[in-house]
């Protein structure tokens, strides 16, 4: 699907309220959100769900994961890695297994999608297949893996606590979806003083102007958006500070 408008030239037409990030590359920590089975894979519960009620959507989303995201997480997993920054991954899942702990609101709309389709869409627990990461981006020792039940970390995990305790002061953040737990986690990081980039070819959602409206939003009030190339070469001094 092709973009139907540019973001960025319309981000020029806004008046700047964002703040002006500048990484430390030796406190700035890779965010990995929900690119676990249950959100990045497409034969997963809600895979299925979308490739048989939305299968357009369906198409569109995992291609964009499969030839854009997960590479480009898996390079940025492999960068972060060999200059030993933090990363920190995230995953959507219940501690209860009956998923009472999940957000009572988000819990209702999945059972009123279980009964409409007769399948959950993403709703999972946390030792399901549904919520391991993908194996090409896995995690290994000393990354850090959080559980949620909201969209974002900041409201029902330990993840501020956690980065402050690292001495993190700035995230790159990438997964899915863009415009639901990456928007919400990074809006959340940017209020609470991080500084914060959304990774744009690091990130996915179900419709390509989801993704985009998530951008020019983020953009316009929270931070700033980089391509992974363009971060690497930032925290790499090879470009902006």
């Amino acid at each position: 699907m092709d973009r139907a408008w540019d973001w960025r030239a319309h981000l020029q037409m806004l008046p700047r309220f964002a703040p002006s990030v500048r990484l430390d590359p030796l406190r700035t920590a890779l965010l990995i959100v929900d690119m676990q089975r249950g959100s990045a894979h497409p034969d997963s519960v809600s895979g299925v769900f979308l490739r048989e009620h939305y299968p357009e959507r369906h198409a569109y989303y995992f291609d964009r994961l499969q030839h854009t995201v997960v590479p480009t997480l898996a390079r940025l997993v492999q960068a972060f890695r060999a200059a030993g920054r933090r990363i920190v991954y995230l995953t959507v899942a219940a501690h209860s297994p009956d998923g009472a702990d999940f957000e009572p609101q988000r819990r209702d709309r999945e059972g009123e999608i279980e009964r409409e389709y007769g399948k959950r869409s993403v709703l999972t627990h946390v030792a399901s297949p549904e919520a391991q990461i993908l194996p090409e981006i896995s995690p290994q020792p000393p990354d850090v893996v959080l559980h949620k039940v909201s969209r974002s970390a900041f409201n029902s995990s330990g993840i501020d606590q956690v980065l402050r305790n690292m001495g993190i002061t700035g995230l790159a953040i990438g997964g899915v979806a863009t415009n639901a737990c990456v928007a919400a986690t990074a809006f959340d990081a940017a209020d609470r003083g991080y500084r914060t980039v959304l990774v744009e070819d690091a990130c996915a959602a179900i419709d390509i102007l989801l993704h985009d409206a998530t951008m020019l939003i983020f953009s316009h009030l929270y931070g700033r958006v980089v391509g992974a190339e363009q971060l690497l070469g930032e925290l790499e001094g090879r470009g902006r500070e």
